[in-house]
């Protein structure tokens, strides 16, 4: 279980700390990871629950749950999803507040 557990490290190494869960992982470690980085989660996450109002928001792949759509309703953010030309992985860099 790991709660924010890039919150104070350097760009390296907020790649580097996933990196070495994921191997763990793949030896068979269950891992939940509490991020507030929804790019840190897309790159490394299985499955991503979102949460809002204390409530599931989304359940699922990063495919279904990093999407322009969901980000407009939790954080109301629009616009923000785009993907990474070499994975199609999402990435969030949100500029403009929603107007609906």
């Amino acid at each position: 279980m790991l709660d924010e557990p890039t919150s104070s490290l350097d760009l390296r190494h907020q790649i580097d700390l996933p990196a070495m869960v994921e191997q763990c992982a793949a030896r068979g470690v269950a891992v939940v990871a509490i991020l507030h980085d929804l790019n840190l989660a897309s790159m490394f996450a299985q499955r991503i629950v979102m949460m809002h109002g204390g409530r599931i928001a989304a359940d699922g792949p990063v495919s279904t749950t990093i999407t322009d759509e969901m980000l407009k309703r939790v954080f109301g953010v629009s616009n923000a999803v785009s993907r990474t030309p070499s994975s199609g992985t999402p990435f969030v860099l949100p500029h403009a507040a929603s107007t609906n």
